[in-house]
């Protein structure tokens, strides 16, 4: 799982580049459609189904990804506790980021974090961790 959801065909559409480098420096606030739209120079429907054809996402998965890649190298690398991860990374709360991550990385944060530290080569496969297969 852990990797950002790219492609580098994606980052080089001229179109979406100035939404994905704010999304990337920004993933871990609250980003509206709004703002992503004005910066590609559209309106917002446009804008979402444009990023949905080319990302094969919508940009709040994508924006979850960015999330959790985040929060997957917080619970290998630090001592923080998950709720304190969840916040950082984005998340404003506890259950909703737990869900996610169930759901994208196919195991509770909690898990992972033990997993990984017991076992560094640790990898969870699901058909939900790698977006850029879609």
């Amino acid at each position: 799982m852990c990797s950002p959801p790219t492609n580098k065909s994606n980052l080089n559409s001229s179109f979406l580049r100035p939404a994905l480098e704010f999304i990337a420096a920004h993933y871990h606030e609250d980003i509206s459609i709004e703002i992503l739209a004005d910066l590609a120079h559209v309106s917002k429907s446009y804008f979402m189904a444009r990023f949905h054809k080319t990302m094969g996402m919508t940009t709040l998965e994508y924006i979850i990804h960015l999330r959790i890649e985040d929060a997957c190298h917080m619970l290998c690398k630090t001592d923080l506790r998950i709720l304190d991860i969840a916040y950082l990374c984005g998340f404003r709360n506890l259950s909703n980021f737990n869900r996610h991550f169930k759901h994208f990385v196919g195991c509770s944060p909690t898990f992972y974090r033990m997993r990984r530290t017991t076992n560094p080569t640790f990898t969870v496969n699901t058909a939900n961790t790698s977006p850029r297969t879609r």
